[in-house]
């Protein structure tokens, strides 16, 4: 059976950490064997060395660093390997190590884009795209932009699969506490919920906005996530000034975060910056909420607007508070789209899609 072998040389946890710890927790399942390489980071390692998996920490520094392509070529040497790597660097340390190895006929190097962003077409970029088997893009989105810079990659080497995320009986997710108990809120006032990283590039600073604009309306703000202390503040202070201070709530980061969608009315995802493919919004879909995202990325590829989701231009604060109000006082609307969303996502987007397709590139 193939070795897997995953690198992750991110700092910070994000999306696509998330989907290699989902993705290993399954391998290990299967009877995988798996190993994670990872950079000597607290944040990452404690959350990967839960896995039932070998994690390694490198440095994983890019063309420059000897040492990684040295050991992970020492790690490749015997036996049938799979290396995936999750950004166009680690891949090149992968491919150096691949050929030092001794062993390059059995390791195959595979490649999931993240990212929506032009392909790089220099000399060293173009001898990695002769190495790589496949290269993964999680939205027809992110293939399109990665392929206007004309990159030396043949066009079958690529293709497109989904994200999905795991479900939370496969995350063991806990109960946590009652929201409408905790914030004293009736049952007529809708909870929307936001979760992700507090940065400029997701949009909260709209969102805040938008409700500043209805601030009237019958409505309870959970902002799940942690970001910059300044940038925090900075939030904070736009709720005082457009009035909804007391209407929101800053939950911070949420080891679990499907117990609070469960209990919200709605999602909403104003990102300012292209998403590739939010697993934000499949977290919704998932727990049959209906989910206000941004059209500017990956979303219109799976959300419908106003059957399966609502979508709504990115930086308009006035669009989107007019949606979400249409949302506040429309329970059926909102109950309606989230009945739709469930569906679309187990008959298209549940994890088994998702893993079926990678396990096909492995094997």
């Amino acid at each position: 059976m193939k070795h897997i072998v995953h690198l992750v040389s991110n700092k910070v946890w994000g999306g696509g950490e998330q989907y290699v710890y989902d993705l290993c927790q399954r391998l290990s399942q299967d009877v995988f064997p798996v190993t994670v390489v990872c950079r000597p980071y607290s944040a990452i390692y404690d959350k990967l060395r839960h896995l039932n998996a070998t994690v390694v920490q490198m440095p994983l520094k890019g063309i420059v660093d000897i040492v990684s392509v040295w050991r992970l070529a020492k790690l490749l040497c015997q036996g049938e390997y799979v290396i995936h790597a999750h950004n166009f660097k680690d891949a090149l340390t992968a491919a150096m190590a691949r050929r030092l190895s001794g062993n390059s006929s059995r390791v195959k190097l595979i490649i999931t884009r993240h990212l929506v962003k032009k392909g790089s077409n220099n000399l060293l970029y173009r001898w990695l795209y002769g190495q790589v088997d496949k290269v993964v893009f999680v939205s027809e989105l992110a293939r399109q932009e990665f392929m206007l810079s004309q990159p030396n990659i043949a066009y079958d080497k690529t293709c497109v699969i989904h994200n999905s995320i795991a479900l939370p009986a496969e995350r063991k997710c806990s109960e946590t506490i009652i929201l409408r108990e905790k914030y004293n809120l009736k049952d007529s006032t809708a909870i929307i919920m936001y979760h992700g990283r507090l940065a400029e590039e997701k949009g909260i600073e709209v969102l805040i906005e938008a409700l500043g604009i209805i601030r009237n309306a019958d409505f309870f703000l959970i902002i799940a996530g942690t970001g910059e202390a300044e940038y925090t503040k900075r939030l904070r202070e736009l709720a005082l000034s457009c009035g909804i201070a007391d209407k929101l709530d800053f939950v911070g980061f949420l080891q679990e975060v499907t117990p609070y969608i469960r209990q919200c009315d709605f999602g909403v995802l104003p990102s300012i910056a292209r998403e590739s493919f939010s697993l934000a919004c499949l977290e919704y879909m998932s727990q049959g909420k209906c989910v206000i995202a941004s059209d500017n990325g990956g979303q219109s590829e799976y959300l419908i607007s106003e059957k399966n989701g609502i979508l709504t231009p990115p930086g308009n604060s006035k669009s989107l508070s007019n949606k979400i109000k249409q949302l506040i006082e429309d329970k059926n609307m909102r109950n309606s789209i989230g009945g739709q969303a469930l569906n679309d996502f187990h008959t298209s987007l549940d994890y088994n899609h998702f893993y079926k397709r990678i396990k096909e590139l492995y094997v």
